[in-house]
């Protein structure tokens, strides 16, 4: 077994880190969700038509602690609704470590006449459900169920410190 440690600053590039390393630093530390307390915690509101606005914040997002930060409103189109059938649509944060990003994406449920919000995956943390009525003209904010504090699809960030 190898003992690692740092950080410190390189001199002559003799000092070389990748995320891994930082990451590994981190767990045990913090846990992955939302930060509650950093700017307006990736809240999600209703924007104009089908648009919806997940604001300002950060999020902490797998196994490997992988980060996102959000420092402007980031719109989101909506799928248009069904002219019969309501949906629920997922705004996640989703992690891909293949392409290593993350990313903050709407995923759609089925339409139904009772429909069912749409599973969240292990690389995903679920900011809100938006119910997408049927032939609606515009996303209202009582659309959206904010599922930030809940730590079955998301949660807030815990920490040590």
């Amino acid at each position: 077994m190898a003992v690692t440690f740092g950080f410190f600053d390189s001199v002559s590039n003799d000092r070389r880190y990748n995320a891994e390393q930082m990451c590994n630093m981190l767990k045990g530390v913090i846990s992955k969700g939302v930060f509650q307390n950093v700017d307006n915690g990736l809240r999600v509101e209703s924007g104009s038509g089908y648009t919806v606005n997940v604001l300002t914040g950060r999020a902490i997002i797998g196994d490997n602690l992988r980060w996102l930060q959000n420092d402007d409103s980031y719109p989101i189109t909506l799928t248009s609704p069904h002219a019969t059938l309501d949906r629920y649509t997922a705004i996640v944060i989703r992690l891909n470590e293949s392409d290593r990003s993350v990313s903050i994406v709407a995923k759609d449920g089925e339409p139904a006449s009772s429909p069912v919000r749409p599973p969240i995956a292990s690389n995903e943390l679920c900011l809100a459900y938006i119910s997408v009525r049927r032939n609606v003209s515009a996303i209202i904010q009582t659309d959206i169920t904010d599922t930030r504090s809940d730590s079955t699809v998301c949660g807030w960030v815990r920490s040590l410190i």
